[in-house]
Formats: structure tokens, sequence, C-alpha cells
């Protein structure tokens, strides 16, 4: 019985792991939304500011 709740336990610390770590593969990228003015991109100050 008692190795019964170890192989448990084992099974679930893999299963909260894989599901915790499985998570970060799907994270999408940080997405930088700014409102400007068009003299702004023209003197290339969005580029210095958010470079792609």
């Amino acid at each position: 019985m008692k190795s019964n709740k170890r192989f448990l336990l084992f099974i679930t610390i893999i299963a909260v792991c894989m599901l915790t770590l499985g998570s970060f593969a799907y994270a999408k990228p940080p997405v930088l939304r700014m409102a400007t003015t068009t003299s702004t991109d023209n003197t290339a100050l969005l580029d210095y500011m958010a470079p792609i």
C-alpha cells in the first residue's frame, strides 16, 4: 500500500511539472502597441524607440 502511494505521488508530481512547464512552450511574445504621429515615424524616432 505504501508503494502505491509513492507511485501516485510520483505520477502527480510529474503531471504537475509537465503541465506547468508545457504552458511556457506556447507563450506568445509580448506585443507593444504605440499610438504616434506621422512626424514620429518620419524622423525615425519610432524605429529608435521600438526596434523590431
